[in-house]
């Protein structure tokens, strides 16, 4: 039974989540900013580099890909690839492109739905992680040493 509820307040996340891209894809642009062109351009390149990044994280995961914050049962805990880097690619993936529609768009209001859209996946992700401490005993030592969404400067002296 517990399985059960937490599977749909997982899903609850998703479609949270889904809503708050949509909204913030499409919102009416309250506060317009001027923008040079060769912010639209950085912007394309942010939303673009998070695209690469959420498919190279999914193929990272495998099996273990789930769209819930709910870990499948039979799956392992990942630290290869992106992950080695960050706890959360997918996430960070998101968020780029996140900026990237904030960065195009430049209203007032997409920078308050961005921000909007950063806590939300930070409250999301600290959800995750409690259930996979519970899942995975190492998933602490791994927490505390790999950035959320970024990677901690220490890992990136670190890479070999």
């Amino acid at each position: 039974m517990a399985a059960k509820i937490a599977k749909q307040k997982g899903w609850g996340w998703v479609v949270t989540q889904i809503v708050l891209l949509f909204v913030l894809l499409f919102a009416p642009l309250a506060g317009l900013l001027s923008v040079f062109p060769w912010v639209k351009v950085a912007a394309i390149i942010v939303a673009a580099l998070g695209l690469g990044i959420s498919l190279v994280a999914s193929q990272n995961l495998g099996t273990a890909l789930t769209p819930t914050p709910v870990p499948k049962d039979q799956a392992t805990m990942h630290t290869n690839g992106l992950y080695r880097l960050v706890r959360h690619p997918i996430y960070t993936a998101v968020l780029l492109v996140a900026s990237g529609i904030t960065l195009y768009r430049l209203a007032w209001s997409s920078i308050i739905l961005c921000i909007g859209v950063y806590i939300f996946f930070y409250l999301k992700s600290r959800h995750e992680e409690k259930l996979l401490i519970g899942k995975y005993p190492e998933y602490e030592k791994y927490q505390a040493v790999t950035g959320r969404f970024f990677p901690k400067i220490s890992t990136l002296v670190n890479i070999k």
